[in-house]
């Protein structure tokens, strides 16, 4: 079976500030500051899309891992504007998972969050009744019925906490590395060149002004 998991997608979002972040450090100088022209062009080497997507699967085995739910991802949906809906996550998941959350679930939470999510209002249609027992056996729920009973079972949490490690542990610079094509590494190599470059000597000048420092605080020289 198929379902969504809880995910507030990459628009505006502490998933996008984490990427941000990532890429503002691929060429940072000793004191952190971000080196604007060299992050401008890596921005148009790299391929988002396969960021994203990693990003993603990280984010569905975390979740897994943190809820204890048997679930795979299985990809990323992002529409083409964000107007009116943001990316979603969807994960495989089995039938007796799905059983097993339905009969270890808040009712009650499911209840509020299948009204919330699926009641008509001004602006917006459902196609689902919003009470989940007129939804029939459980093991004909589409995704997005199934996504309602996860996200009732998981409650609220936050998701910047579930990914805290990704902001340390060094995959995000590795995706974004990974993620230009093979006829831009070379572009890729100089830029780093370059950035290793602008350290080194920036290092060398502050070297320089510290002995200056040195020599004027030694009486008589």
């Amino acid at each position: 079976m198929i379902t969504t998991i809880p995910f507030d997608g990459f628009y505006e979002s502490v998933h996008s500030s984490n990427i941000d972040f990532a890429e503002e450090g691929l060429f940072q100088n000793d004191r952190g500051d971000a080196n604007g022209p060299l992050n401008e062009r890596f921005y148009w080497l790299a391929n988002y899309s396969h960021v994203l997507a990693k990003y993603a699967q990280d984010y569905a085995e975390t979740f897994a891992r943190e809820f204890e739910i048997d679930l795979k991802f299985e990809s990323l949906s992002s529409p083409r504007e964000y107007n009116f809906t943001t990316d979603r996550i969807f994960c495989e998941i089995s039938r007796k998972e799905v059983r097993r959350l339905f009969r270890e679930v808040n009712k009650i939470a499911l209840y509020k969050l299948a009204k919330e999510r699926f009641t008509s209002r001004d602006g917006f249609s459902s196609f689902y009744d919003p009470y989940w027992k007129n939804w029939g056996s459980v093991d004909k729920w589409d995704h997005n019925q199934i996504g309602t009973l996860i996200a009732a079972f998981v409650g609220d949490f936050d998701e910047g906490d579930l990914m805290q490690d990704v902001d340390c542990n060094g995959d995000l610079t590795n995706w974004l590395y990974e993620s230009v094509p093979a006829d831009k590494k070379a572009e890729l190599d100089r830029l780093c060149h370059i950035h290793d470059y602008l350290r080194e000597r920036e290092g060398r000048k502050w070297g320089a002004w510290r002995n200056r420092g040195d020599r004027l605080a030694i009486p008589g020289v």
